[in-house]
């Protein structure tokens, strides 16, 4: 339905879309659960989400890249575009480029500080929930944890910036951290509850503390998943990166 031409752009607005669909419907529960909904209810909606809005917005996105696609790759400059116009193939160096890098930098030292911030300033997580709402304890335990691998994170990062050829330290620090973080998401998983009330007793702080305790079981799993899948593939290139640098032996 879609060809190659216009599909790099479908796959990025798909995911776009169906993340906005996500984080909407998220929001919408949790202002319903804050306005006397019943946990049931609002938790058999977003279990129908999956059949039900994301399988209209797929339909959608896809049907309007599919219209697109049979008019787009007609037009003339598509049509008689000659490959053998192109520029020569240049080798670029592997690995993120600065700006990337840059930007991890940034998004790393954010964080860090709000990490370091929230047992003081609890708002920075849950806004003006912050008085109904709190940490589990659980997270008292991994504050410094966690804390620690954002900042090693942070100084390979810098590393990186400044020797960019240090491939293999970015692919070993990555395993590293990557197996530090399964570790943290364990501890999380059997933790029971992540969120608990604030010292309130009514039915609508129980229902978005048992909202918050689902929806972020779930992503903690999901995460852990995705996490141990990069980790096995890194782990592969790692040791087909040092195959190759080793010499065989005749």
């Amino acid at each position: 339905m879609i060809g190659p031409a216009i599909f790099p752009f479908y796959w990025f607005v798909l995911n776009m879309a169906l993340l906005g669909m996500l984080v909407i419907h998220v929001i919408a529960s949790a202002v319903l659960l804050a306005t006397g909904k019943h946990a049931s209810d609002v938790i058999a909606s977003l279990v129908t989400l999956p059949v039900g809005p994301g399988v209209m917005v797929f339909g959608w996105v896809t049907l309007v890249f599919a219209v697109a696609d049979r008019h787009i790759t007609r037009l003339p400059f598509i049509t008689d575009w000659n490959p053998e116009s192109l520029p020569p193939l240049r080798q670029e160096p592997s690995g993120p480029s600065r700006l990337t890098m840059v930007c991890e930098i940034f998004f790393s030292t954010a964080f860090i500080l709000w990490w370091a911030a929230v047992p003081r300033y609890p708002w920075l997580i849950f806004g003006p929930a912050w008085t109904l709402v709190e940490l589990a304890r659980v997270w008292e335990t991994l504050h410094v944890p966690i804390l620690l691998i954002a900042t090693a994170g942070l100084i390979v990062q810098w590393i990186n910036l400044v020797r960019p050829d240090w491939r293999s330290l970015r692919s070993i620090a990555k395993v590293v951290a990557n197996l530090a973080s399964l570790v943290i998401l364990g501890i999380l998983m059997n933790a029971g509850d992540f969120v608990v009330d604030a010292g309130g007793s009514t039915q609508g702080v129980a229902g978005v503390a048992a909202i918050v305790n689902i929806l972020v079981d779930i992503s903690l799993v999901v995460a852990a998943v995705v996490m141990l899948i990069e980790t096995v593939r890194d782990v592969i290139r790692l040791v087909r990166s040092h195959e190759r640098t080793v010499p065989s032996r005749a």
